[in-house]
């Protein structure tokens, strides 16, 4: 899976950006930011055989949305993305802040 494609379904839910949106942009809530942490490679002998992107996404809303969490938890099972899965509150911002981890 390239990371176009899951950009354009998490579209479909929500506007998303990467890193931020633009200044001056302020959205309404749910919004998605998603940025790329590094690389997982599989490297043997001196050379990289395989490089996959880490990848953070982050959903945030006014209040719990447990249906728009559980959209993004069953597209992960339906491409088999094994994901880690975390929650905050940005109490500056009065909003929840749900993260998600994976590779790609």
């Amino acid at each position: 899976m390239k990371i176009e494609e899951m950009v354009e379904f998490f579209r479909s839910l929500c506007p998303i950006a990467y890193r931020s949106f633009p200044e001056g942009g302020a959205l309404t809530l749910p919004y998605f930011v998603y940025f790329v942490d590094g690389d997982t490679t599989f490297r043997a002998d001196g050379k990289v055989y395989g490089e996959w992107p880490d990848i953070t996404l982050e959903l945030y809303t006014e209040e719990k949305d447990f249906a728009l969490e559980n959209k993004i938890k069953q597209y992960f099972k339906e491409n088999e993305i094994v994901y880690e899965h975390y929650e905050n509150y940005v109490s500056s911002e009065k909003m929840l802040k749900n993260t998600f981890e994976f590779t790609l």
